[in-house]
């Protein structure tokens, strides 16, 4: 994202919010070490002979526990960790992307089309707002009526990516490259936070019909739960990092064409 002063990858910093959830995945790897430490400094210690081997006897059995056995003998507990990090992943995104949205109100104001737009305000946003408008309102301000309003003509997801892209083009002028397949992993996941947030991670008929609408493989069936593995939470990180490579490639070509 290009500002006048800076460049600025989201790309770039949207992974620097993944490694945050690198680190949450890192947990039990953690913990491991942390207690083969722990019993290092024990068996080291001036204790008894028989409590020193102990010490050392659990100290070994922790280090011979390799990180792929702790995933493989720690299923379920792993399971509820990736359902995690997909909500993390997701959430992320959005944000970063409601993000770049209120900055771009307020930075490309003049040139975005917003004077264009279908933006209604009550008296009392524009009394909150104040005036002159402060573009640094604003851009909070529009971002917080496009989530809210019920004109579908107005209204903003920041969680359907098709709406995400329309609405770039529409204010920005920003033609988001995304091909059918990434369309799809990106619906797909956006999808299954969706279930994991407020299903309990139980596929209902909706969750199965939204995926079928945009012929999304899946194994997915109505009542069951939907497992999240480790391939999940890979897919689902790799999925947002090319969108926002995307979208850092649109603001290149519209600079390159002078907008």
């Amino acid at each position: 994202m290009s500002g006048s002063d800076e460049t600025v990858s989201l790309k770039s910093l949207y992974m620097s919010l993944t490694n945050e959830v690198d680190e949450f995945m890192a947990i039990p790897k953690l913990l491991r070490d942390t207690y083969t430490q722990a019993l290092d400094r024990i068996s080291a210690s001036e204790i008894a002979n028989s409590d020193k081997t102990v010490a050392r006897n659990a100290r070994d059995t922790l280090k011979n526990i390799s990180d792929q056995s702790l995933r493989t003998n720690s299923t379920k507990y792993f399971e509820k960790l990736y359902e995690q990090t997909i909500v993390l992943l997701v959430s992320d995104a959005e944000y970063l992307l409601r993000e770049v949205f209120s900055l771009l109100i307020e930075k490309t104001f003049d040139k975005s089309k917003l004077l264009g737009k279908r933006v209604s305000f009550s008296l009392e946003d524009i009394v909150k707002l104040g005036f002159p408008i402060e573009k640094e309102k604003l851009g909070e301000k529009v971002l917080e009526h496009v989530l809210e309003v019920r004109n579908p003509d107005e209204k903003i997801s920041f969680q359907n990516i098709q709406s995400i892209t329309q609405a770039f083009k529409s204010y920005f002028s920003l033609d988001i490259c995304v091909s059918e397949e990434l369309k799809k992993s990106l619906h797909k996941f956006f999808q299954i936070r969706h279930v994991l947030l407020h299903q309990h991670g139980i596929a209902d008929l909706r969750f199965i019909h939204n995926l079928d609408t945009v012929q999304v493989q899946h194994s997915y069936s109505v009542n069951k739960t939907v497992s999240v593995q480790e391939k999940d939470y890979k897919e689902c990180k790799q999925t947002f990092i090319k969108f926002f490579e995307q979208l850092d490639l649109s603001f290149i070509a519209r600079a390159k064409n002078g907008a």
